[in-house]
């Protein structure tokens, strides 16, 4: 039983490590963005920053540095 708890645990902490804190729910649990025209879009604001925040900022952010 232990081995199997470690087992799962670990699993566990590598895929947090790897996929971000909320691997499991973050797909269910999406949050739907207003649709901007493209003819009205700030690029950063409305097609860059939005995929920086998916796809990075929960790796890569000021609370939690990996590397160190």
């Amino acid at each position: 039983m232990l081995t199997i708890f470690l087992l799962v645990a670990a699993g566990h902490y590598g895929a947090a490590l790897t996929h971000g804190d909320d691997f499991v729910l973050g797909p269910v649990m999406h949050t739907e963005q207003e649709q901007v025209p493209l003819e009205q879009a700030l690029i950063y604001e409305h097609v860059v920053k939005p995929i920086f925040q998916n796809k990075c900022v929960s790796c890569h952010n000021a609370e939690k540095i990996k590397g160190e």
